[in-house]
């Protein structure tokens, strides 16, 4: 039998789809608004669940290297490393196998994590409705971040593929939503 180990990556999986998705239902929502403060409220809530879907696709992927590190008897070189240097040194640990830094996958994982910490890192400024053009700008900007959040989630699968290629052993842990989103992709 299988070692089984509690993780949370199928919760926080479908956390980040559902947010996706309530993001883009949102934005659509705002665009067929009738008032100015209809538009601004239902692109701000857009803007959250766009936010939730990046950062839950970030802590995914933490908790995904984290669980094969923790299968693999690899939790002792967790500590030290970075989120990125974790998808690079635990596979590479685990199988020998480099994880495959010149496809997309990677170049994927390196812009969740900027997108993850310039939400964590951001700065606070003044929301400014002054103008139409000052409106326009605040959905932009919120349709960026949704295309970001989308980015996100995909990223989550397309990492996960990676891994399945490094280590073939890996879809036997794959259950529930990553793996029929695998089969799709």
């Amino acid at each position: 039998m299988t070692d089984l180990f509690i993780n949370e990556i199928n919760t926080y999986t479908k956390i980040a789809l559902e947010n996706r998705d309530l993001a883009r239902v949102q934005h659509w929502a705002a665009k067929g608004s009738n008032s100015v403060n209809d538009y601004v409220a239902l692109i701000l809530q857009s803007r959250q669940y766009a936010i939730v879907a990046i950062v839950f696709s970030a802590f995914t992927l933490e908790a995904y290297i984290n669980n094969y590190a923790a299968r693999k008897g690899l939790k002792n070189h967790l500590d030290s490393l970075s989120f990125i240097n974790k998808w690079i040194e635990i596979p590479k640990l685990a199988t020998g196998k480099e994880f495959p830094k010149g496809q997309q996958c990677y170049s994927l994982l390196e812009n969740l994590k900027r997108s993850r910490n310039e939400l964590a890192h951001s700065k606070s400024k003044p929301l400014e409705l002054k103008n139409q053009a000052d409106v326009k700008k605040i959905g932009d900007d919120v349709y960026s971040l949704i295309s970001s959040a989308e980015k996100a989630v995909e990223t989550i699968f397309a990492v996960v593929k990676c891994l399945t290629e490094i280590d073939p052993e890996e879809k036997q842990y794959l259950s529930g939503t990553a793996t029929e989103l695998l089969k799709k992709s």
